[in-house]
C-alpha cells in the first residue's frame, strides 16, 4: 500500500491496538492547513505548559511565603506573651488597656505579702451583713442574673453545664481559708483538689479545718504568691479563681500560668470583680450612687461599721494611700482582667451581675435591711432592678462577673524560667573567696 493508507496502516501497527490516531496527526503530513493547525497545537501547547510550570513555581513561592510569615507570626505571639509577664509591659500598656476601664492604679505599688497575707487571715464576717452579697435578697438577686433560678448558685450552675462527671484533680487559686474546695468535693465537683492562698495563717486554717472533715489526703493546701507562682504544665481539669485575680499585679503572668497549667479541653471560671481599677468610680456612676443614698431614710442609712448611731451620708472613693496602708493589693489591676484574659483565652460564659452601684451604695449599711419587711424587701428589690436596667440601657457596666473561659489554641506559652542576678556584693565575696596559687608554684609568665 502506498500513499496515504499505507502511512495509516503503519502508524496503526507502530502504536497500541485500540489506540485511535486523532485525524489532524493523521492527515497533516498531506495538507498544509492541518499541518499549520499541529504545528499551532504544539507551539500552543508548550505556551501552556511554561505557565503550568511558571504558575507552580509561584504558587511554592506563596506557600514558602505563607509558613514564613505563619512562623513569624507564631514566635512574635510568643514573644509578646513572654513580654507580658514583665512589669515593663503594664507600664508601657496601661493606658491603652484602661481606655475604657477607669482610672489606672498608681504603677508600680509596692505589694507587700505579709500586709495582704494578714489582712485577709482575719475573718471580718459578723452576724449583721455590711457588705452588698451578704444580704440574702441581693445573693438571690445575683443567682438569679447568673443561672435563671434565684436558688441555684453561680458554681453549682457551671458543675452542671461544663462537667456533670466528677473531674480528677483541680486547681484553685486565692483560696483563702479553703471553704470552696472543701464543699466543692463534697458534692461532686472533683475528686482531689491543690489550692493556694498568699496568707500563710488562711492556709493552716484551710489545712486544720481539711483535716477536721476527714478532706486533707483529696486536698493539698499550700502558701503561694500569685505574682510570681510557676504552675505544673498540663496538669489540672479546670481552675477556678474566685474574687482573688482582682488582688493580682502580675495579670499576665499568672494567665499564662493558667493557660499552660490546663489539660486539653480544660476550662478556667473565674467569679471575680472587674470594675473600676482600686475602686476609682466614674463620675456618672458616683452621683448616682450619692443620690440614691440621699433618697433612703435615716434608718437605712446606719452605719454598721461604726454601730454608733451615725449616718452614712454620701460615698466618696478611698485613696490610694488607704489601700497601701491595709491591703495593697485590692483591685489593683481589676479594670484589665477582661482585656488581658482575652489575650491567653477564649471566653465561653460572660455574666455579669451587677455591682456598679449596690456594691458601694450597700456597703455598711445593707443590714439596715431587714427581709421580713415587705417595705424593706421592697425597697432593696427596687435598688436591685433599678441597677439592672441601667446595665441594659449602657449607662453603666457591670463591676461583677462569673466567666468561663478556656486555652486559645493560637497561643502557645513557653515554659519561664526565673534566674535571679547575682547581686554585685555577692559577686566580690565570691571572688575574694578564690584559690589561691601556693607559693611553691612560680607564677606562669605571659607570652609575648
Amino acid at each position: 500500500m502506498t500513499g496515504t493508507a499505507g502511512l495509516l496502516s503503519r502508524m496503526k501497527a507502530a502504536l497500541p491496538s485500540g489506540f485511535k490516531i486523532p485525524f489532524v496527526y493523521a492527515v497533516a503530513p498531506f495538507s498544509p492547513y492541518y499541518r499549520a493547525r499541529m504545528r499551532k497545537m504544539h507551539l500552543d501547547w508548550r505556551t501552556r505548559r511554561r505557565d503550568l510550570e511558571a504558575e507552580k513555581r509561584i504558587v511554592a513561592a506563596q506557600v514558602a511565603e505563607n509558613e514564613r510569615l505563619a512562623k513569624k507570626a507564631q514566635q512574635f505571639k510568643v514573644s509578646k506573651v513572654a513580654a507580658r509577664t514583665s512589669l515593663k509591659h503594664y507600664q508601657a500598656a496601661q493606658a491603652l488597656a484602661m481606655e475604657h476601664a477607669g482610672p489606672p492604679a498608681i504603677v508600680p505599688p509596692s505589694i507587700r505579702e505579709d500586709i495582704v497575707g494578714d489582712y485577709w487571715a482575719t475573718n471580718r464576717k459578723g452576724p449583721i451583713p455590711v457588705t452588698w452579697m451578704d444580704h440574702p435578697i441581693v445573693a438571690e438577686h445575683v443567682r438569679r442574673r447568673v443561672t435563671g433560678d434565684p436558688h441555684l448558685g453561680t458554681m453549682e450552675f457551671f458543675r452542671r453545664k461544663y462537667f456533670p462527671e466528677p473531674l480528677d484533680l483541680c486547681l484553685s487559686l486565692g483560696c483563702g481559708t479553703g471553704q470552696f474546695e472543701r464543699d466543692a468535693i463534697s458534692v461532686g465537683f472533683a475528686r482531689c483538689f491543690h489550692a493556694n492562698d498568699v496568707s500563710a495563717p488562711a492556709i493552716a486554717t484551710a489545712k486544720r479545718k481539711a483535716s477536721e472533715t476527714g478532706l486533707d489526703r483529696r486536698i493539698e493546701y499550700s502558701a503561694l504568691d500569685l505574682n510570681q507562682a510557676t504552675l505544673p504544665r498540663n496538669t489540672y481539669d479546670a481552675i477556678f479563681v474566685l474574687s482573688a485575680a482582682h488582688h493580682v499585679f502580675e495579670l499576665e503572668h499568672l494567665f499564662a500560668q493558667c493557660h499552660a497549667a490546663l489539660k486539653p479541653g480544660g476550662i478556667f471560671v473565674l467569679d471575680e470583680y472587674i470594675g473600676p481599677s482600686r475602686f476609682q468610680t466614674a463620675p456618672n456612676v458616683l452621683a448616682i450612687i450619692n443620690d440614691l443614698l440621699a433618697t433612703l431614710p435615716p434608718r437605712l442609712r446606719r452605719n454598721l461599721f461604726t454601730r454608733d448611731g451615725a449616718t452614712i451620708n454620701g460615698y466618696t472613693p478611698c485613696s490610694i494611700s488607704h489601700f497601701e496602708r491595709t491591703d495593697p493589693s485590692e483591685a489593683i489591676r481589676s479594670a484589665e482582667i477582661m482585656p488581658i484574659l482575652r489575650l491567653y483565652f477564649d471566653v465561653a460564659e460572660f455574666r455579669p451581675y451587677g455591682g456598679a452601684l449596690l456594691h458601694m451604695l450597700l456597703t455598711g449599711i445593707v443590714g439596715n435591711f431587714d427581709e421580713d419587711d415587705e417595705r424593706d424587701a421592697a425597697v432593696l428589690d427596687v435598688l436591685c432592678k433599678f441597677e439592672q436596667h441601667l446595665e441594659a440601657a449602657g449607662i453603666i457596666e457591670s463591676d461583677f462577673a462569673a466567666i468561663v473561659a478556656r486555652p486559645r489554641a493560637d497561643i502557645v506559652v513557653p515554659p519561664l524560667q526565673f534566674t535571679p542576678k547575682q547581686p554585685r556584693q555577692a559577686a566580690k565575696a565570691g571572688a575574694k573567696k578564690r584559690r589561691k596559687r601556693p607559693a611553691s608554684v612560680p607564677p606562669r609568665k605571659r607570652r609575648r
